[in-house]
């Protein structure tokens, strides 16, 4: 008699433990939510459906375990009919648009069981087979989504978006998920609510300990995300400077070429330009172009970067960028664009006068894969 009291007295504190661990997280969630914003730092990164879902788990098991049928019937129907709306409305035309509802199809289904398993303790009479039938479902959700943390191939069975939801929520579906053939036996069982002190020390312990865990997660983020905009600013710093030195570079080629009666001579191009692909190996492609953007002298290292050029000069916008280029009378980067291998480069060009009121354009292709390695 007394080791069976002291298993229903386990599984009830289990699942009133479970019950306030739920409501806990799920009000975070809503809180921060609703005060920070979807993009607060440090989140539990479910949509506020999530939260809801999880108040409502809490509040029916609640009212099941202190044998309050009526409340734990509607809140267990409520549940059902939310889990069925968040399935049923991503499919329709305006469903992904509503951020709310993308809840992972696999908890639904467990959330969906679990409510089902609450309503079988209180109006089935062999309320726990049902019970019995959701706890492996249940934990094999749960578990599964736990692996697929360290899993990357098992990542679509992941509960939650991120690492940190993840870790949370997929061990709470396993220990509910345990507690589920006991319901019917909690909520039947003939000894009163244990100590009511006892159960607000668990509940102050569990909220006061979630509080503290997400508060400390909001700190860590905000350091995390100071840490990182220092180094976003550091690499920005290094990087203009990068930039300058190869714009200057080009321009002092540029200034050179003025001084000629015309385009560069076929032997004094290979010079100077070989010159400058060996000597700085970010540079990939040197030319000079007339107004209308034909190459008059080109060298590159591979006919690749010629070809990647070549689109570049097809794209929309390219044209009126040269042409204020050549009015800014000022060295310029362009935006980036990848090559056929997924390699991100740019051009960099200086109007050059060769002949007194006809500027001509010269352009450089820079590797920004190779210049942002160099700073790293």
């Amino acid at each position: 008699m007394a080791s069976s009291r002291n298993r229903e007295i386990f599984w009830f504190c289990l699942a009133l433990a479970l019950a306030i661990s739920l409501a806990s997280v799920g009000g975070v969630i809503l809180w921060d939510f609703f005060m920070g914003g979807a993009e607060t730092p440090g989140r539990i990164s479910l949509h506020p459906g999530g939260g809801i879902l999880a108040i409502i788990i809490s509040t029916s098991f609640l009212t099941l375990l202190f044998q309050l049928p009526r409340l734990a019937t509607a809140f267990g129907i409520l549940g059902l009919v939310i889990v069925i709306i968040f399935s049923v409305l991503p499919a329709l035309h305006f469903g992904p648009g509503l951020r709310f509802v993308k809840i992972s199809p696999l908890l639904l289904v467990a959330i969906g069981l679990v409510f089902l398993s609450a309503l079988a303790a209180i109006h089935v009479p062999k309320g726990w087979k049902v019970g019995l039938f959701s706890a492996p479902i249940v934990l094999a959700v749960g578990l599964i989504s736990l692996l697929s943390h360290w899993h990357p191939p098992m990542a679509a069975a992941g509960v939650s978006s991120i690492a940190e939801s993840t870790l949370v929520i997929s061990p709470l579906l396993v220990l509910v998920s345990l507690t589920l053939p006991f319901l019917y036996r909690i909520y039947h069982r003939e000894i009163p609510v244990y100590s009511k002190g006892l159960i607000l020390v668990c509940i102050l312990g569990i909220l006061i300990t979630t509080v503290t865990w997400h508060t400390m997660r909001l700190q860590y983020s905000e350091n995390l995300k100071e840490r990182a905009q220092t180094q976003v600013s550091q690499l920005a710093a290094a990087t203009a400077s990068a930039f300058h030195v190869k714009l200057a570079l080009i321009r002092r080629l540029a200034e050179r070429w003025e001084t000629l009666d015309g385009a560069p001579s076929e032997k004094f191009w290979q010079q100077e330009a070989s010159s400058y692909l060996r000597d700085f190996p970010e540079i990939r492609l040197i030319a000079l172009l007339d107004r209308n953007l034909n190459f008059i002298r080109v060298e590159s290292r591979t006919l690749d970067y010629r070809t990647w050029l070549d689109t570049f000069l097809g794209q929309n916008g390219t044209r009126k960028w040269f042409e204020h280029v050549v009015e800014s009378k000022a060295p310029h980067l362009s935006w980036p664009m990848p090559d056929r291998k997924g390699r991100a480069h740019a051009v960099i060009s200086v109007p050059g006068t060769p002949v007194p009121g006809n500027p001509w354009p010269i352009v450089a292709v820079v590797d920004l894969h190779h210049v942002y390695r160099g700073l790293t």
